[in-house]
């Protein structure tokens, strides 16, 4: 038994952190060891950190009581319902998959259940993140899966300082850019962009940036806006022209527009903005 786990593991690998991988053969070897990916999977991404820096070194013994635990849990699912999960465990971090047909016999939704799993895990000393892919379609899928899968969790790692679940499905378009730039630098940019709007809100008690952003959902139109918000128009012609001095910006400039809306959607993802 502990020969075939770990024959698994060695596949699950390859399978999810291989871009060359040749899943047609991973499939193979995998089915004859009693597992079928062709069905619909998801990808999830497992880490945890400290909370207090001065406790950084009982990390180790922390993540080796809450791995046991997700090993029980997948065990449990494994056993109730037959081969339609798999667990790879790395360092700090633990990668699985899990199959939609559980999901679907549970009738739970895949956020429900990896809220189940960071409930389960438990713990006040560390932070869990877990990050869980949209599902699979082809065997091909798999590499790309656990990328989103662990840039969820980067994501929720800047986006929260509670133990968090981020379903990859969560962060839109802005794979794209996470792809491409690390949150951190995401954030940067989008702090950079609106800065002054920042701490103008901060010491006014004021709520431009809010303005701002039903301003870009409203697709920058005066009147819509205003009506929205319950503001006369020439109270919404004010703060509209004070964004525009303060971020030093022309709103109808469809170069600003972009950047404004992008720096928005940042913050909305980072949990920056609350509607």
């Amino acid at each position: 038994m502990e020969t075939e786990q770990r024959l698994k593991g060695d596949l699950l690998e390859e399978l999810i952190n291989n871009k060359e991988a040749k899943a047609e053969d991973i499939h193979a070897r995998l089915a004859i060891l009693g597992y079928d990916i062709r069905e619909p999977h998801y990808v999830i991404h497992f880490e945890m950190k400290e909370k207090n820096k001065e406790r950084a070194s009982s990390l180790n013994s922390d993540y080796l009581k809450i791995y046991n635990k997700f090993t029980d849990i997948f065990k449990f699912v494994i056993n109730r319902n037959g081969p339609t999960a798999l667990m790879l465990p790395k360092l700090d971090t633990v990668q699985a998959i899990i199959s939609k047909k559980y999901i679907d016999a549970e009738h739970m939704t895949v956020k429900k259940f990896g809220e189940r799993l960071l409930r389960e895990l438990g713990g006040n000393n560390h932070k869990v993140y877990i990050g869980i892919s949209e599902e699979t379609s082809t065997l091909s899928d798999f590499y790309q899966k656990a990328v989103e899968a662990k840039k969820a969790v980067e994501l929720a790692k800047v986006r929260s300082s509670d133990s968090k679940v981020v379903l990859a499905s969560e962060l839109g378009h802005l794979t794209l850019f996470l792809n491409a730039r690390a949150p951190e630098e995401l954030e940067a940019f989008a702090i950079g962009k609106l800065q002054s709007l920042l701490d103008y809100d901060e010491k006014k008690n004021a709520d431009l940036l809010l303005t701002l952003f039903y301003y870009s959902q409203n697709e920058f139109n005066l009147h819509k806006t205003a009506r929205g918000m319950t503001i006369s128009i020439s109270g919404m012609r004010y703060r509209l022209q004070k964004i525009e001095d303060l971020l030093n910006i022309d709103l109808s400039n469809s170069n600003d527009r972009f950047e404004i809306q992008l720096a928005l959607q940042i913050l909305l993802l980072l949990g920056k903005i609350n509607l």
